[in-house]
C-alpha cells in the first residue's frame, strides 16, 4: 500500500512539471511571434527569453524540493500508525482474535497524552484484561493501544496533532480502514474542565481547530453521526464530590446527550437531576445536601465553554448528537459515568430520559 501510495504520488509529481512545462512551451512560443509583429531586438527578446527560462527553473526546483522534503520527512513517517495497529493484532493470541474482531474500536484524542492515559487507567482495567487473556503486548507510545471489555481503545498522541494536514489524513485514512471491520467504532474527545472554562469563546474556537481534521476524517470514513466528550477533573468543582457519591448510590447514570439540531445548554441537562433530591435529606448529611446544591448552582457557568465545543459540531452535517460523560481523578464515577462503557446506548426509560434532559 505505502508503495502504491508513492508511485501514485511520483507520477502526480511528473505530471505536474511536464504540464508546467508545456505551458511555458506554449508560452515561449507565443513570445517568438513577438520580434517579427512588434519589431523587437532579437536581442532584448533572447534577454527575456532567458530571463523567464530562470525563473521557470527556479519555480520547477522549488517544487521539486518542497516535495521531496515532505516525503523524506513526514511522509517518510507516515502510515506507520497501521503498522503499529498490524503489530498490535499480530500479537494477539490466535485464540483471542475472533472475540477481539467482535470488540468495539474507540478512537480518543485529548489535549495532552498524559490527560487521556490518566483517563483510560482511572476508568478501564486493561491491565488486569491482558493479565487474565493471558495477551502479551508492550504498549508503544507512537500508538497506545489498549484492549478492555468490549472495547479496544486508540489513543491518538499528542504529537499526531502537530503533523501536516496531509500527512493526519494519510495516516488516519489507513488506521480508519482497519477499525472500520470492527463493529460500532467512537470516537472520544477529552477535555479538562479546569483548563476549559477560562478559555473564551473565541479561544475554545482555536483550540477546536485541533481537532477538525480528525474528526472530520474519522466520522467522514466511518458514517459516525455521534461522538462521546470526557469532561476531567470535574472533582475540582465545588460540590461535586457529594453530586456524584450521592448518584452512585442511587446507581443512577449521570450522562447528557445534546442533540445537534437544538441549542446545547449543558446545564439546562444537569438541572434535570435536582428532581431526584426529595430523598437526600433522609439518605445524607446536611453539609454534603449543601454541597450539592452548590454544585447545581454553580457547575452551569464552568460548562459554558462545553457548550461552545458542542455548537461547533453542529457545523459538521453528518453529526446528530454529542454524548457528555463527567470523570474525576478519583473515579467514582465508574459505574454510571463511564466513557469506555458501551451500555448506555442501550439504556432506556427512565434513565433515556433523564440524560436526554427529557
Amino acid at each position: 500500500m505505502w508503495t502504491d501510495w508513492k508511485k501514485s504520488m511520483k507520477w502526480f509529481s511528473i505530471l505536474t512539471v511536464l504540464e508546467k512545462i508545456l505551458l511555458f512551451i506554449i508560452f515561449i512560443s507565443f513570445l517568438a511571434i513577438l520580434p517579427i509583429t512588434l519589431d523587437i531586438s532579437y536581442l532584448y527578446w533572447g534577454l527575456l527569453v532567458v530571463i523567464l527560462i530562470i525563473i521557470e527553473l527556479i519555480q520547477v526546483t522549488l517544487f521539486m524540493w518542497i516535495f521531496l522534503m515532505d516525503t523524506s520527512g513526514s511522509r517518510k513517517e507516515s502510515l506507520r500508525y497501521i503498522k503499529i495497529w498490524r503489530n498490535f493484532t499480530n500479537s494477539l493470541p490466535k485464540n483471542l482474535t475472533n472475540e477481539i474482531s467482535q470488540y468495539s474500536p474507540i478512537l480518543i484524542m485529548g489535549e495532552n497524552d498524559h490527560s487521556a492515559r490518566r483517563l483510560i487507567d482511572t476508568y478501564t482495567d486493561w491491565q488486569n484484561f491482558l493479565l487474565k487473556r493471558n495477551i502479551k503486548y508492550e504498549i508503544n507510545d507512537k500508538l497506545p493501544i489498549y484492549v478492555i471489555h468490549r472495547n479496544i481503545v486508540i489513543s491518538l498522541p499528542d504529537s499526531f496533532h502537530k503533523e501536516s494536514s496531509y500527512t493526519k489524513h494519510a495516516d488516519m485514512k489507513e488506521l480508519i480502514s482497519a477499525l472500520s471491520s470492527h463493529p460500532n467504532p467512537r470516537l472520544l474527545i477529552v477535555l479538562d474542565i479546569e483548563k476549559g472554562f477560562s478559555l473564551s469563546e473565541k479561544a475554545t474556537t482555536a483550540h477546536f481547530e485541533k481537532f477538525n481534521d480528525i474528526i472530520t476524517t474519522f466520522c467522514g470514513a466511518i458514517g459516525c453521526d455521534e461522538i462521546s466528550i470526557a469532561l476531567t477533573s470535574m472533582n475540582k468543582l465545588h460540590g461535586y464530590d457529594s453530586f456524584i457519591e450521592y448518584f452512585a448510590n442511587k446507581k443512577m447514570p449521570v450522562e447528557m446527550i445534546a442533540r445537534l439540531d437544538e441549542t446545547p445548554d449543558i446545564g439546562k441537562n444537569l438541572s434535570v437531576y435536582e428532581q431526584y433530591l426529595s430523598s437526600a435529606l433522609t439518605s445524607i448529611s446536611a453539609d454534603d445536601f449543601l454541597d450539592i446544591l452548590s454544585f447545581f448552582q454553580e457547575a452551569p457557568k464552568h460548562l459554558t465553554f462545553v457548550n461552545h465545543y458542542i455548537r461547533k459540531f453542529s457545523y459538521y452535517g453528518f453529526l446528530k448528537r454529542v454524548r457528555v460523560f463527567f470523570t474525576s481523578d478519583k473515579g467514582h464515577e465508574i459505574n454510571i459515568s463511564n466513557p469506555f462503557d458501551g451500555r448506555s446506548d442501550q439504556r432506556s426509560g427512565r434513565f433515556s430520559r433523564i440524560i436526554r434532559g427529557k
